[in-house]
């Protein structure tokens, strides 16, 4: 297998153990609670969280949800001085 093939063998299995598979995998990361959908479709739809579909089915990044939400504490940060 070339360096190439491994690389990109490598950086499909790690994309893939980040990336989070429906609305209840995305509340359990979130809020540790898998029946918390009702609060992912509402901030999907009225926030700018960083979801996307796949074959209709919503999905989300654990690193880009962590960097998100590091966002949203420096911004509250930043409005409460």
């Amino acid at each position: 297998m070339a360096e190439f093939e491994r690389q990109a063998e490598r950086a499909t299995h790690s994309t893939c153990l980040d990336l989070l598979r429906g609305a209840r995998a995305i509340a359990g990361f979130m809020y540790g609670d898998e029946d918390k959908t009702r609060q992912i479709y509402q901030l999907a739809e009225t926030s700018r969280f960083p979801c996307f579909k796949l074959g209709g089915v919503l999905c989300a990044r654990r690193s880009t949800i962590v960097q998100w939400i590091e966002t949203q504490e420096q911004r509250s940060m930043r409005a409460s001085s």
